[in-house]
């Protein structure tokens, strides 16, 4: 086997072995010179005194011979490589999500396994405020729900609900939700009562059926597109009836922070 043929086949498992089709059809070429019973090397024949000549075919002629085949090698290698390389950029994308998901999985366990040491260990519930404690719980509450995307969100702050870590004690909650980004977070039917969300973003959560009685909404919190369904919203603090409206929020059935029941 020539060299030239061995390249072709070792680049064909990338080009779909266009190369080895070339290398073939050249070859092909070059035997349809030598030899007369191709049709393409210059052929006389007697035809009474004189001789009947067919010319041998030109390069024209196996261009036109060859185009359709070729383009259709090429086409399919192309097609081939292409396909390939979808399915590899595909996978790697695939890949690089799971990892992602299975990192944020970790972290979110950890902050478990950190949260219930500082309950059991030190007293969380019972720390004053500004203690090292809090601020220790703060500060890890606050750094995992930004690194981690709505669903896995919705588990912690379920924790935090039912840990009481996020309701009001002695009019402050332990844990404090201001600032954080909850938007398109599923919150329905969890307890956020007395929670400070105080300039947090709500825009597109679902909050249908949670229980925002008494909740901080004040200074610049965001509920653009929230659903509110079912919500209770006596006492809510800092959002009134008209802003709701303004957001475009779903308030079907929530108890309003005036004590009406919207229709």
């Amino acid at each position: 086997m020539s060299i030239a043929c061995v390249v072709a086949i070792r680049m064909g498992h990338r080009l779909g072995y266009v190369p080895l089709v070339i290398v073939v059809l050249l070859t092909l070429i070059r035997l349809g010179y030598r030899y007369e019973w191709t049709g393409f090397r210059e052929i006389s024949r007697p035809k009474d005194e004189m001789k009947d000549i067919q010319p041998r075919k030109t390069l024209w002629d196996w261009m036109q011979l060859l185009f359709v085949p070729v383009m259709l090698a090429i086409l399919a290698g192309g097609l081939t490589w292409w396909q390939t390389s979808s399915e590899r950029a595909r996978l790697v994308e695939e890949a690089a999500r799971q990892e992602e998901l299975r990192a944020q999985n970790t972290a979110v366990q950890d902050y478990l396994d950190q949260m219930t040491t500082l309950m059991l260990e030190d007293d969380l519930r019972n720390s004053g405020v500004n203690s090292e404690v809090r601020n220790i719980a703060q500060a890890r509450t606050s750094a995992v729900l930004r690194a981690v995307e709505p669903e896995n969100q919705r588990t912690l702050l379920q924790f935090l609900s039912d840990a009481r870590l996020i309701q009001r004690v002695d009019n402050l909650p332990i844990i404090s939700l201001d600032r954080v980004d909850l938007s398109d977070s599923d919150l329905h039917d969890i307890a956020l009562s007395g929670a400070d969300l105080r300039d947090a973003d709500l825009r597109d959560a679902d909050l249908r059926d949670a229980d925002l009685r008494g909740a901080d909404l004040s200074s610049g919190a965001n509920l653009s597109d929230a659903n509110h369904s079912g919500a209770y919203l006596s006492g809510a603090k800092g959002v009134t009836k008209e802003q709701y409206e303004e957001w475009s929020v779903t308030l079907k059935g929530a108890r309003m922070p005036d004590g009406e029941i919207h229709p």
